[in-house]
């Protein structure tokens, strides 16, 4: 299966609105779903020499290994659309990224250009 891109389109002024939330001016729309944000804590870091040494921004690639917790549909009487809900618990991960040019050695870096030595 293709990967698909999560991140949501912006919404106009009027939806906003009809949200009923507060925004302060300038702040930004939420680009991703809720709950679309892997966190990690000690324990789980411990396990992985990758986020052992992770620093912000660097892409990542993410394969994992899980089971379907819960499906439910709910819904709004508001909106007359219903909301649909499938929450997966996973059980393994594999986190590796990429290493940027400055810090791969020789052969590294003429394997990421597609060189031979």
């Amino acid at each position: 299966m293709a990967m698909i891109n999560l991140k949501l389109p912006k919404r106009t002024k009027k939806e906003l609105e009809s949200d009923n939330l507060p925004m302060a001016v300038g702040e930004e729309q939420d680009r991703y779903p809720y709950g679309t944000t892997l966190t990690f804590e000690k324990e789980s870091i411990g396990k992985s020499d990758f986020l052992k040494s992770a620093n912000a921004d660097v892409p990542v690639k993410i394969t994992a290994t899980g089971f379907v917790r819960e499906v439910r549909v709910t819904e709004n009487s508001n909106t007359n659309r219903d909301r649909h809900h499938v929450e997966i618990q996973i059980t393994d991960i594999e986190i590796t990224g990429e290493k940027r040019m400055e810090d791969m050695n020789m052969k590294e870096f003429a394997k990421a250009r597609g060189k031979k030595l």
